[in-house]
Formats: C-alpha cells, sequence, structure tokens
C-alpha cells in the first residue's frame, strides 16, 4: 500500500513551485494518499471482459457542420475596439526595437 507523506509533498510541491505551510503538507498528505489507495481498488478489479472505451456513451459528432458563412465586415469588427490605427486593432508594442521580445 503506498503513503504519501510531507516530505514527498513538498518535493511536489517545489516542482510545482507552490509554497505550503506544515500544516498544508500534512492536509494534502492525507488526501493524496486516500486518491492512491481508491486508484490502488480500481487496479484490481477485472477488466479483460471490458471493451475499450473512449466514452461510456454511444456519442457521434455533436458539432455543426462546417460550413462557410458569411463573417463581419471591417467596420463592424472594430467597432467595439478601444483603439484602431488605418482599419486595424491597435495594440501595445510587445517587441523591443532590435525585434527581440
Amino acid at each position: 500500500m503506498t503513503t504519501i507523506d510531507p516530505q514527498q509533498v513538498q518535493r511536489l510541491a517545489k516542482l510545482a513551485r507552490l509554497d505550503l505551510s506544515d500544516d498544508e503538507r500534512a492536509r494534502y498528505a492525507g488526501q493524496l494518499d486516500t486518491i492512491l489507495r481508491y486508484v490502488e481498488q480500481l487496479a484490481q478489479v477485472d477488466t479483460s471482459d471490458c471493451d475499450p472505451l473512449a466514452h461510456p456513451l454511444p456519442l457521434t459528432d455533436v458539432l455543426r457542420g462546417d460550413v462557410p458563412a458569411p463573417g463581419l465586415d471591417q467596420q463592424d469588427a472594430l467597432a467595439n475596439a478601444p483603439a484602431r490605427h488605418q482599419g486595424f486593432f491597435k495594440v501595445p508594442t510587445v517587441l523591443d526595437q532590435t525585434g527581440g521580445a
């Protein structure tokens, strides 16, 4: 049986760049340990007679068809733009003068 301790939680938190208190490490250790025990129970279930499924229900493509439709004209597209310049959206500069970020 897997047991998660606060030191393992600290290592995971460091990898995730999380700063956890001692109380949080202890609480999360217990929660993660409970989750892993449930996963171990699921691993014991015999699924040899079950077909692999992508979804438990028989679904078909539920998206609408990809049909061309008229889009917005330039004036309507720019109607709510906070700033415009020569028919385009004006946005803040994101690159420095040398072309780098």
